[in-house]
């Protein structure tokens, strides 16, 4: 290091410790001033806190601190330290004016906040009260009844307001949004011309008027307001990029590419002006030329990050996955632990088909989880990631916490309800939908997911409510059409479901659910050949498409075509040879044939390529158990649960298990006992704890749990075969005879068979 340079740090370090030690709030507050009034409104804020920690109780940098973050547009903390101010000083009407206006803009955004809405008619209110001729005052009724959607009585008061202060930017812009809201262009007009004839400097009025030329399709007058606007504000570069759009809209190509090229030739006015560009293309899905504006601009750009970022994008968006990847590894060359970017790198790879890549996701998720425990968006990709791999339950945990951690993000609740609704627990799935709707009362998503499940759990008047209103605002829409296909279907209107199938049906689509649509009513009609005839059409359109494949081997496994579905999953193992799930689809395929040793041998092909698959350790375990195997079985088990602890039914099938084979009674006791109070209700887990008690030796807890069993369901063999043996070992030997002979009347599988005879035998 230079000494000179040496001598400059040390100095500038030794004069911020002075000045660290010498300013007074005060100092601190005017420093910041200074900046804010530069646009410095970061460096501005840095100093608010400066001051505030000298000061915790200064109300009027409590205000300064406010207005900088409500313009970096961090909204809730401005709210919070304008109340701040109006805490430490509720009489002063500037704080509590500048509270209201951000408390109206907020309730635009929350409209679920009652709070918001409340404080800014209250401070409307005290205003008048003080001041019937209050601008201030009038202008905050106005807004009020805007939200009241009282426009005429809001117009009147904006009138006035604009009488005690001719053409305030904020004001006229109000009024002219009533006025075409009301259908008065024409007024709302001549209010605009009249305000951009005194003010030309305030972009939001210019941008009303330009939307309703170009909703009009008044394409001149457009044209005309937006090199208006150019001449006043000559560096700005949006209004240049809406006249470039006008240009697009209207076909003049070569007039928009001269717009264009202005933008980016000019970097002295226009220093992000590649980036802006790029931007304008990308909007219209123009790829490849945003890419190429974004590679231009880095060359010499001051801030590179922005446009690597942007560079990312585009490659993302034209499915260069490797290389966006690559541009994420740039930026943390310089910035290793910069958060943001390790987060869409870790989105990047969680989208890999190469398991190991989205391994590697997992892991940056958690270890990002861990460094930004209070950061919602971490945890809801964390759960995606889970999602992908098929962990439900981490997954599910993981959206509750980023529902936890903010109140108001609708992404987590979303994939809760998409989550519920997959799984067919419609009650959960409606719930989530309502917290989702809760927040955002006109999300389509979350009134589709509601639908949905309304659908699903026969609530048909109210599905059909709501897919009506759906209806009229997005008439064309596809997946409010799918959803209509499926309540006729669940009414059983087949004609109607068909008809709404095949509106969206395209062969060869990649989007299958029309197809699916078809194909269940197809089989609900007992027209199981249309079914597969329309599936091998598909397949001749398509021969190597692997999702009809996918699509025409499940069809196939439930007619007990069991060839058709093997040559499926056969041909797409030839293409796909290191698939988990093709080897899973496969022991499914041979199990349901009865051909359990093949099963297990798939299952456990797919154990080694998927080894914290917790599904396909389910299915190992309970085919060893099934052929006797049962120490193996719980050898199984204890794996799947040292992935998943808190899996139910692997504890309840590890404690059946361990009271087979009699080996730790006392561990599958506290299984069972866990289980059961975690479903009481659940049959399945209310036979094992029986006959753990049984085999504990705790006959009378077994007896009266295996009865109550037995009253429910009288025709379970192995129901009664439990009791059975619990009344043979409490010497209640009639009963348990007749237990074990209503038991092979109600015909058990053999191996059932076998041992009730056995113990038959035994009794006297």
């Amino acid at each position: 290091m230079k000494a000179s340079v040496w001598y400059t740090i040390v100095v500038s370090s030794f004069a911020c410790l002075q000045i660290s030690c010498s300013s007074s709030p005060q100092a601190d507050l005017d420093r910041g001033n200074r900046l804010a009034a530069q646009g410095k409104y970061a460096d501005a804020e840095i100093l608010y806190r400066k001051s505030l920690q000298k000061n915790p109780k200064f109300a009027e940098c409590y205000y300064r601190l406010g207005v900088a973050e409500y313009q970096m547009r961090h909204g809730a903390q401005a709210l919070e330290d304008l109340q701040r101010a109006v805490n430490f000083d509720p009489g002063n009407d500037r704080y509590n004016i500048e509270l209201a206006s951000v408390a109206i803009e907020a309730y635009q955004v929350m409209p679920n906040k009652n709070r918001l809405y409340e404080q800014a008619a209250h401070e409307a209110d005290v205003l008048l009260k003080k001041d019937p001729d209050s601008f201030d005052g009038r202008r905050l009724r106005g807004d009020v009844l805007v939200i009241d959607r009282k426009y005429g009585e809001a117009l009147l008061e904006f009138r006035k307001a604009n009488g005690l202060r001719p053409n305030d930017p904020n004001v006229v812009q109000a009024m002219a949004q009533i006025l075409f809201s009301q259908n008065q262009e024409r007024e709302g007009e001549e209010l605009i011309h009249q305000f951009l004839g005194v003010r030309r400097d305030f972009p939001p009025v210019y941008d009303l008027l330009e939307t309703h030329y170009m909703r009009t399709r008044r394409f001149t007058d457009a044209e005309r307001l937006f090199q208006s606007e150019i001449a006043a504000l000559p560096k700005e570069v949006r209004p240049r990029l809406r006249l470039a759009g006008l240009y697009q809209l209207s076909g003049r190509v070569q007039e928009m590419s001269q717009e264009l090229t202005k933008i980016v030739s000019d970097r002295t006015d226009f220093p992000d002006g590649p980036a802006a560009v790029g931007d304008f293309y990308a909007d219209s899905g123009k790829w490849d030329d945003a890419l190429r504006q974004y590679r231009a601009g880095i060359q010499g750009a001051s801030d590179q990050d922005l446009y690597h970022r942007r560079i990312e994008r585009a490659l993302e968006s034209l499915g260069k996955r490797e290389e966006a990847i690559g541009e994420l590894d740039a930026i943390l060359k310089k910035t290793p632990n910069d958060p943001g970017t390790r987060l869409n790198r870790a989105v990047l790879l969680r989208q890999s088909a190469d398991a190991k890549e989205r391994d590697t996701a997992i892991s940056e998720f958690q270890a990002l989880a861990a460094q930004y425990p209070a950061n919602q968006i971490v945890h809801y990709n964390l759960a995606l990631s889970y999602l992908g791999k098929g962990d439900n339950a981490a997954a599910w945990r993981e959206l509750k916490k980023s529902a936890e951690l903010k109140k108001d993000y609708v992404a987590p609740r979303l994939m809760e309800a998409e989550m519920a609704l997959t799984s067919h627990n419609y009650t959960q799935a409606i719930d989530a939908a309502g917290e989702a709707l809760a927040i955002d009362p006109n999300n389509i998503n979350a009134r589709l997911l509601r639908a949905g499940a309304l659908v699903g759990s026969k609530s048909y008047g109210q599905a059909q409510g709501e897919l009506n209103s759906l209806s009229a605002l997005e008439p064309d829409s596809k997946e409010v059409g799918l959803q209509l296909a499926a309540l006729a279907q669940g009414q059983k209107d087949y004609p109607k479901a068909k008809v709404l199938y095949r509106r969206f049906y395209r062969p060869g689509s990649s989007d299958l659910r029309p197809l699916e649509g078809l194909l269940q009513v197809c089989v609900l009609e007992r027209q199981p050949e249309k079914a597969q005839a329309l599936l091998e059409g598909e397949l001749k359109q398509a021969p190597d498409s692997r999702p009809i494949r996918l699509l025409l081997a499940s069809f196939a496994a439930k007619e007990g075509k069991f060839d058709i579905a093997s040559e499926q999953y056969r041909w797409l193992q030839s293409k796909d040879p290191k698939s988990p799930q093709l080897y899973s689809a496969l022991g499914e395929l041979y199990r349901a044939q009865g051909a359990t040793q093949e099963a297990l041998s798939s299952y456990e092909k797919a154990h080694e390529l998927a080894p914290n698959d917790t599904k396909i350790l389910s299915a190992i375990a309970l085919l060893e158990s099934g052929i006797g195997q049962t120490r193996l079985a719980i050898a199984t088990l204890n794996k799947q649960l040292a992935l998943d602890p808190n899996n139910a039914a692997a504890m309840n099938n590890l404690a059946f298990d361990l009271a087979e084979t009699g080996t730790d009674l006392d561990r599958a006791l506290t299984l069972a006992e866990r289980v059961a109070r975690k479903y009481p209700n659940e049959p399945g887990v209310i036979d094992t704890l029986g006959w753990v008690y049984v085999k504990r030796g705790l006959n009378q807890s077994a007896i009266q749990v295996l009865r109550g069993l037995v009253k429910k369901y009288p025709n379970e063999p192995a129901y009664r075969y439990h009791l059975a043996v619990a009344l043979l070992q409490d010497k209640q030997t009639s009963d348990a005879k007749r237990e074990f002979v209503t038991a092979l009347a109600n015909h058990p599988p053999k191996d059932l068979s076998n041992k009730i005879q056995e113990n038959l035998s035994q009794v006297r």
